[in-house]
């Protein structure tokens, strides 16, 4: 018998470093993948973020042009009740007439204007029938 003074390490089968390796590829393959799954999001997110100011740089605009168009209804609204208050004058001084003048009562009678109660428009507006009557 020989003596052996070193003990033997039983070998290892080479499969083994194939599998080792294979793993760290697949682990490394899969981190790659997170990494630019990463990148892509991010990509996507300032896309949404300078999208998302843009979106708030035009919604600011139209406030400003809602604003002014609102300043440009006031005017309108202001010459619309100078207008309605110079035809309500016009159609007062057509009543009182008409309490002397034939011609001034008859134009009161066929539109059938009216005074109003407080709070309500002067005039009354044409019933639907009185409008499409035909003119004598």
């Amino acid at each position: 018998m020989s003596y052996d003074p070193a003990p033997t390490v039983p070998s290892r089968p080479a499969g083994i470093h194939l599998a080792v390796s294979l793993l760290a590829l697949s682990v490394a393959v899969y981190l790659a993948s997170q990494i630019m799954d990463a990148g892509q999001h991010r990509k996507a997110l300032n896309w949404q973020l300078t999208n998302g100011q843009k979106q708030i740089e035009a919604a600011k605009e139209n406030e400003k042009q809602l604003a002014d168009l609102t300043k440009q209804q006031d005017t309108v609204v202001k010459q619309a009740g100078e207008v309605q208050a110079q035809y309500q004058k016009l159609l007062d001084d057509l009543l009182k007439l008409s309490d002397d003048d034939a011609d001034a009562k008859q134009v009161v009678e066929k539109w059938k204007i009216q005074r109003s109660a407080p709070g309500q428009a002067a005039a009354a507006t044409p019933p639907a029938d009185a409008a499409a009557a035909p003119a004598k």
